[in-house]
């Protein structure tokens, strides 16, 4: 037995050593203010402080009882029986729990937690079963009349839920790595902070029927580290694409102060287009604007999507634009994914990292497959992922800057000008606004509602003339994005003093044309604008303006 004496001479050192081993004292333990003393019979053998016992986690008395009960297994000779952890430190994933159990000892202890918030503990037989109930660290404390023991825990929270085989339905010559991350970020419910890292095998399996195997690893800062080889099925799966039936926008409030619901909304079974604008307070902390879908019904849904986020930006013009373009070039190649929603489940489409003063963006195509109303929820949540049941949006009674809800997807314009007239002008995303049906709330600019305009040109001079249509924004700076005879034109950052030439067509004397274009107010830009139709001056009467009849769709859904 080595016996340590802290601050003792070695002549001190040996007399304890004797009186440790000397069988006829008996070993004792008592308590002096903040310190235990271990005596050998009238002896004092030992003295311990609380410095001291702090080494090993654990009091003095504690200690002293632990240092008493092996002096007297080296007296007898016998095995201790003092009880040991197995393990001896837990990692336990947040909402999960893991085992822990003690040997050498059949009593079952009194356990205490450190911090009851982040674990919770049940004794079963020599078992205590941990549950990780918030991320953070604490000691369990398992106590017996003469020693304890102490077992640090550690819980994190997964940074995704990996699943071990993957089927990706995909339309149009959409890439599959996009298809793969979209369709995990659905089903593994990635950590807000997490970064999910999906490696494809430098061979694909020869046969082309076959699952390949997708090295996927989410990991980040205080996170459990999730790796997997995930079996992936890429499906080809043709979509034809109605005609959209409304518009759901969140727009409102523009500028997000806290956690919470956004938008919640009931989508009907026709197509609808999705438009999410919002931007973070300036002096709010990092936050995430999540969108959910939800199945309510008891049946399965199958439902097609199309989503393009952008952001966070410090130019909400951009982020806007940006998003547009890319979710007109989906639209336009029909690439998108379908989603399977069983009864009652809810799956995350998108989550958007928001950070102070910054905006994120996106617009989207969601098309349910079946007849079953599924509930769009766009909420904003904080780094873990946590936000509570509380409506961000005033409840008016208005007038607001911004909308948010169901709107009409579609206006129809038609317009006339004689060259030789005055400059004649269009307004897009001016009164009157669209309304929601149910709330009656106004969707102030128009934006994501697709503009449908026939534009009807008259020469009625002997001599060729020219027309041309310009993009000028009325206030401040504004982008656009248009279809002309389905040509695809995109506009600059224009301004009222700086419009942008959107087309230009030469006309025979007499002759007659329409042109046809499509468009939407982009979310980000200042909106209204004026589309002004120009040709020479000549002191021709203005046109007679024609009734505004519904067109089809031609370029944008």
């Amino acid at each position: 037995m080595a016996l340590e004496i802290e601050g003792a001479t070695p002549a001190q050192g040996r007399r304890a050593a004797d009186l440790a081993l000397r069988a006829d004292f008996p070993l004792r333990v008592t308590i002096r203010q903040d310190r235990a003393l271990v005596w050998s019979g009238e002896d004092l053998l030992a003295e311990i402080s609380q410095q001291q016992s702090a080494r090993w986690g654990t009091t003095p008395y504690s200690l002293a009882r632990t240092f008493t009960m092996r002096l007297e297994a080296a007296r007898t000779g016998k095995a201790s029986t003092l009880p040991t952890l197995e393990p001896t430190n837990l990692t336990v994933p947040l909402g999960e729990t893991r085992p822990a159990r003690w040997l050498n000892f059949s009593r079952a202890p009194k356990v205490t937690v450190s911090d009851p918030s982040i674990a919770e503990v049940f004794l079963t037989g020599n078992e205590i079963r941990v549950t990780g109930t918030s991320q953070g660290q604490a000691t369990i404390t398992l106590s017996w009349d003469h020693t304890s023991l102490n077992l640090p825990v550690v819980v994190r929270p997964w940074a995704a839920r990996l699943p071990k085989d993957l089927v990706v339905p995909l339309a149009g010559d959409m890439p599959r790595q996009e298809a793969l991350r979209r369709v995990l970020l659905s089903r593994a419910w990635p950590h807000p902070t997490a970064r999910m890292e999906i490696t494809f095998p430098k061979v694909p399996p020869k046969n082309p029927e076959a699952p390949i195997p997708v090295q996927v690893q989410a990991s980040g800062p205080g996170l459990l580290t999730a790796k997997a080889k995930v079996q992936v099925r890429f499906q080809p799966t043709p979509i034809q694409i109605y005609q959209a039936g409304a518009l759901v926008m969140s727009n409102r409030p523009e500028k997000v102060s806290s956690e919470g619901t956004l938008l919640r909304q009931m989508l009907p079974a026709a197509p609808v287009r999705l438009l999410i604008h919002h931007c973070n307070q300036p002096q709010g902390s990092e936050r995430f604007l999540e969108v959910l879908l939800r199945n309510p019904s008891d049946a399965p849904a199958r439902v097609f999507l199309v989503l393009e986020g952008v952001g966070p930006s410090a130019d909400e013009i951009f982020a806007g634009h940006l998003a547009s373009r890319r979710f007109l070039e989906r639209m336009g190649d029909q690439q998108g994914i379908t989603l399977q929603l069983a009864a009652g489940e809810t799956v995350l489409l998108e989550r958007l990292r928001m950070k102070p003063g910054q905006t994120v963006s996106a617009m989207g195509w969601l098309q349910v497959l079946q007849e079953v109303e599924l509930d769009l929820t766009v909420r904003a949540v904080d780094a873990q992922g946590r936000a509570p049941d509380q409506d961000l949006a005033s409840a008016g009674p208005g007038p607001f800057s911004t909308g948010r809800g169901l709107f009409p997807a579609e206006v129809y314009v038609s317009h006339a000008h004689d060259l030789g007239s005055r400059y004649s002008f269009i307004s897009l995303g001016d009164a009157p606004f669209t309304q929601d049906p149910i709330t009656g709330e106004p969707n102030p600019g128009n934006f994501g509602v697709v503009y449908r305009l026939r534009l009807l040109l008259r020469n009625p001079t002997s001599e060729a003339r020219e027309a041309r249509l310009f993009f000028r924004p009325r206030g401040g700076p504004a982008r656009g994005l248009f279809f002309v005879d389905g040509a695809f034109a995109e506009t600059d950052n224009a301004t009222s003093s700086s419009p942008y030439l959107l087309g230009r067509w030469s006309l025979a004397p007499g002759e007659v044309r329409e042109v046809f274009l499509e468009t939407f107010p982009q979310s980000g830009s200042n909106y209204p604008v004026t589309l002004e139709v120009q040709s020479e001056f000549m002191n021709l009467p203005s046109a007679p303006q024609p009734e505004s009849l519904p067109l089809p769709p031609r370029w944008m859904p």
